[in-house]
């Protein structure tokens, strides 16, 4: 599903697991993989570009988002790509903010490219409020957008 949220921003989720708030108006999306120059290619489970990037968003491949998310599967392997691989690869990318949900540990961390690698901006409870610094005004609770 790609969202044009209220926000100034652009929003694609191919993660059948987030649900999208009634506010938010959804529209048939492309699965929009990440391209970087590196010849990575990766499918994050939800992006979002700023208005003024949104040159970056093709019908297929878009190049650097300001935000990805992913949510993390229950499995060592989902981990390790997620909190590691994953969180090496967006950084090298240029990628400046990454949030990791992770619904088994309860958690959802917000990550900020700084000097080419992530520090951790924030670390919330799934019930919490969740904001983003690139997103003046966006701020979410995450536990209201998984699907049960």
């Amino acid at each position: 599903m790609c969202v044009r949220p209220m926000w100034d921003a652009t929003v694609s989720s191919p993660a059948s697991r987030i649900a999208v708030p009634r506010a938010h108006e959804a529209v048939p999306p492309p699965i929009v993989e990440i391209r970087h120059v590196s010849l990575l290619v990766v499918k994050p489970d939800i992006t979002a570009y700023r208005t003024e990037h949104l040159d970056r968003f093709g019908e297929r491949f878009g190049d650097v988002p300001d935000l990805v998310v992913e949510v993390v599967s229950d499995d060592p392997a989902s981990r390790t790509r997620d909190y590691e691989d994953k969180r090496r690869d967006y950084s090298a990318a240029g990628i400046p903010e990454y949030w990791i949900i992770d619904p088994a540990a309860d958690r959802v961390l917000v990550l900020s490219l700084e000097s080419g690698s992530y520090t951790t901006a924030a670390e919330r409870r799934l019930d919490d409020v969740v904001h983003s610094r690139l997103f003046p005004g966006f701020a979410v609770r995450i536990s209201s957008l998984l699907a049960e």
